[in-house]
């Protein structure tokens, strides 16, 4: 109970910034499909909540979209998705702070485990693509190129002891080791 209390208080106080932030007046009415180049609340079934800006009926600009179980994202709506800068924190703690083109992951970015393992840098289509940096709770850290969420590519694995594995990486292994 004390969780919801927080995730709703945490809800109305974001909600009041985003609204101290936004130019745009306040939207009229409760329907919603005549909402455009306003900002307003919707509350829907099951206890999602959009607070934000409007066009054409649909979140765009900036808003903030609360679930249930406390999963929320907050910044920036393209015609009803996640697109531009975001902040997506997830009921167990995970979060990703980046860039999102249509609802996914895409191009710089952080994503934090609540368990206390970080990739920082590319993705693509909603996967670690391109250059970045994974560090994982032991100490150890990859750094290097990604293909499809795996190591792939020049890159260098250093372990919790500091010894490293240097070279070409596919599919999360070290193909051609290099000094």
């Amino acid at each position: 109970m004390k969780k919801l209390l927080a995730i709703l208080v945490l809800g109305l106080l974001l909600c009041s910034l985003a609204l101290a932030q936004s130019s745009l007046p306040k939207c009229k009415g409760i329907n919603t499909f005549l909402w455009t180049d306003c900002f307003g609340t919707e509350a829907f079934y099951g206890g999602k909540t959009y607070m934000g800006e409007y066009e054409m009926e649909v979140p765009n600009g900036q808003g903030t979209i609360i679930l249930p179980d406390g999963e929320q994202y907050v910044d920036q709506w393209y015609m009803g998705s996640k697109h531009g800068q975001g902040t997506y924190t997830l009921a167990n703690g995970n979060q990703y702070v980046g860039e999102f083109k249509e609802n996914q992951y895409h191009g710089q970015g952080i994503f934090t485990r609540s368990d206390g393992l970080k990739y920082i840098g590319e993705f693509k289509d909603g996967k670690r693509q391109g250059q970045g940096t994974m560090i994982f709770p032991s100490g150890a850290k990859y750094v290097g190129q990604w293909k499809d969420n795996s190591f792939h590519g020049q890159g260098t694995f250093t372990y919790d002891d500091g010894t490293d594995d240097k070279g070409i990486w596919e599919v999360d292994e070290l193909i051609e080791r290099q000094q």
